[in-house]
């Protein structure tokens, strides 16, 4: 069964997966310690990410492009 959120006229189902995940889970999906997650975002070499109060969130989709840019950089023969 499917959730629904916003006004009558224009329903819209809620979206099952997380738009946006915590710096441990965004490591763990990486495949990465979360020091090691930490490190790449503070040489700015990490996933883009959002300051959400003062926590750091990662949105999934942004991993995804990440992991994807990491795989043709090294596919590229980048040193």
């Amino acid at each position: 069964m499917k959730t629904y959120h916003g006004d009558r006229s224009r329903l819209q189902p809620i979206p099952t997966e997380p738009l946006a995940v915590s710096e441990a889970k965004a490591a763990r999906l990486l495949g990465i310690s979360p020091r090691t997650l930490w490190q790449l975002r503070h040489d700015g070499r990490g996933p883009r990410h959002a300051m959400i109060g003062s926590s750091v969130r990662y949105a999934v989709a942004e991993l995804h492009r990440y992991l994807a840019e990491q795989i043709a950089t090294t596919e590229g023969g980048a040193a």
